[in-house]
């Protein structure tokens, strides 16, 4: 496995160790993988724009620990199969991974370079029942073996509200979850397309557990249950 090493990074040195204040059941070996999943993103995004420039030195903070602290709000049963939407540069999908190796993840990503460097890290790690595909979440839906086979469907900073259940619902479960990371703003929304889905939601605010966490102001995490019978609106926008 790829070793830790000086990236030459400017993080701040304590944004990793507050980050494992947070999991302190985490192992050696996923603390390891954690730290070489970030190194080798770090060199990847000199070449491939998985992740923001001006994140790319707070990636603990900016994106590691958002991925991670639905673990810490929400009960996600073992062995859950997960389809993650627009995996970009990993998150959440990979940070997820690593924590919960009893998952069983699907990643789809229609950006070619970013899926291989999805693959490369998977094969570097040495992660399980996980796996990438290069392709638009939509041509999933004419694939009888996607078809309601997600207990969890993920997405993180990919399209509008709307847009994502459109994706996501035919490959999500009866009784399966969405869970959106999203931001204070969105709630408006949330409410719109949830009652024209007919979808029962709940919305979680991390920076009321984490309130000295200053970079999770305004985020929230939006879970909604796919029901028995949902309500496909007409038209694309919620």
């Amino acid at each position: 496995m790829h070793q830790r090493r000086n990236s030459g990074s400017v993080e701040q040195p304590d944004e990793r160790q507050r980050v494992q204040a947070l999991f302190p059941e985490f192992t050696l070996q996923q603390w390891q993988q954690l730290d070489a999943f970030v190194d080798r993103l770090r060199e990847w995004n000199q070449r491939v724009n998985l992740v923001s420039r001006r994140d790319v030195d707070h990636l603990w903070e900016h994106h590691i620990l958002p991925s991670l602290l639905p673990l810490k709000m929400v009960n996600i049963p073992v062995g859950s199969r997960c389809l993650d939407m627009g995996s970009g540069g990993g998150f959440p999908a990979i940070p997820l991974k690593i924590a919960r190796p009893d998952l069983e993840f699907l990643l789809v990503e229609s950006v070619r370079k970013k899926s291989l460097f999805l693959r490369m890290i998977i094969q570097e790690l040495s992660l399980e029942c996980i796996a990438v595909m290069n392709q638009r979440v939509e041509s999933l839906h004419s694939l009888e073996a996607f078809q309601e086979a997600f207990d969890w469907v993920t997405a993180r900073a990919v399209a509008d509200l709307a847009t994502l259940l459109e994706w996501g619902h035919p490959l999500l479960r009866k009784g399966g979850t969405f869970l959106f990371w999203k931001g204070e703003a969105d709630e408006p929304e949330l409410k719109i397309v949830a009652e024209r889905w007919q979808f029962p939601y709940q919305v979680i605010c991390p920076e009321s557990r984490f309130a000295d966490w200053k970079s999770l102001e305004g985020l929230r995490f939006f879970l909604l249950e796919k029901t028995a019978s949902p309500v496909v609106p007409r038209g694309r926008k919620g």
